[in-house]
């Protein structure tokens, strides 16, 4: 997509000068950055442990176009680090940041039954309190000249109920009520949307198997690409009357749930 969808949008809210990714230095968050970089966007890429992969997206996203790209380590399920995070990603970019991603989670199995509890405090914390606390000190330190953006990443299996990874699915469909209270309590000067894709890359103890049977349940038999999220996150930018919208990328996956139940 050539650049011209972010700087049409320029001219109503400004141009994306700055953004900061979490988790922005692999899987889904590495191709965000890198499609913001050939946009010309200057990039705090946040890591808690991925420190070689996101210093190697880092460079990358300067190859690709970025006028600066640096990484920034917080752990997300610590107050101290996510109250300063965005602070520190403005200082470092050397202005206020236009652009906030809430791309990190944290995927640790649990269930109802609290047979994994160690994994609930984690997933919540990085998964709905982060988000909710960067957004919170993303609209302090936005340019009221400006209109700023918050695009938060969701998960198309918060539109389906499920036993498994309960906190996960918590935390998203929070974000997902989030994604909307944050539109309306922060319009105008911010605009709030998410995306929400299906299976996009396999986790790392998931067969291909299994990620394929996946992918095709859905009715067109497909998910988005990482080519397709970043392009939906362009246009989401160069809509400046879009907020508070939820864009699900899943293939139809929630339609076949209710088709199930008709």
């Amino acid at each position: 997509m050539a650049m011209t969808g972010l700087h049409e949008a320029a001219s109503d809210q400004g141009a994306i000068e700055r953004a900061l990714i979490t988790g922005g230095g692999r899987r889904i968050g590495r191709a965000i950055a890198l499609g913001l970089a050939r946009q010309g966007v200057s990039l705090a890429l946040h890591w808690r442990s991925a420190e070689p992969d996101t210093r190697e997206t880092a460079r990358e996203c300067l190859i690709a176009g970025a006028p600066s790209a640096l990484t920034i380590q917080a752990d997300l399920s610590m107050e101290a680090d996510r109250d300063t995070l965005i602070k520190r990603s403005a200082e470092a970019l050397g202005g206020p940041l236009s652009l906030l991603i809430n791309n990190a989670s944290r995927f640790r199995q649990d269930d109802y039954l609290g047979e994994r509890e160690n994994a609930t405090e984690g997933n919540l914390a990085v998964g709905l309190t982060a988000p909710f606390c960067l957004i919170r000190a993303f609209a302090r330190q936005t340019d009221s000249s400006r209109v700023g953006n918050v695009i938060n990443m969701l998960d198309s299996d918060l539109f389906r109920p499920g036993r498994d990874f309960a906190s996960y699915r918590l935390a998203k469909a929070g974000l997902a009520a989030l994604t909307e209270d944050a539109a309306l309590a922060l319009a105008p000067g911010i605009r709030v949307n998410a995306i929400a894709p299906g299976p996009v890359l396999p986790a790392s103890n998931e067969s291909a198997a299994h990620f394929e049977r996946a992918r095709r349940s859905a009715p067109l038999r497909r998910h988005a690409s990482l080519d397709e999220i970043v392009r939906t996150i362009l246009h989401v930018l160069s809509c400046p009357s879009m907020t508070g919208t939820i864009i699900p990328l899943d293939g139809g996956r929630r339609l076949a749930l209710r088709d199930m139940k008709g």
